[in-house]
């Protein structure tokens, strides 16, 4: 995996009404694989993006993200946080 590109957006913008972080990564071998088949991945991106806890996902409650993820979600996906 790939960092391709970071952005920051200080304040309201497109994405959010909150700063943003927006990142574009090549997946590489890692494309189209489940986040669960990947071992540490899920527990690697919380200890570097912590504020991931806060996201509810389609859930609607903080942790739906991170739940998500640990319970499978496809490496291939285009997300806005």
């Amino acid at each position: 995996m790939h960092i391709l590109e970071i952005r920051t957006f200080p304040g309201p913008n497109i994405f959010n009404h909150k700063p943003v972080l927006r990142m574009t990564l090549d997946l590489e071998e890692l494309y189209g694989r489940e986040s669960y088949e990947v071992p540490g991945f899920v527990d690697r991106l919380v200890s570097c993006l912590p504020g991931l806890h806060e996201h509810g996902c389609a859930k609607g409650e903080p942790g739906g993200f991170i739940e998500r993820l640990q319970g499978g979600r496809t490496l291939d996906i285009s997300s806005s946080m």
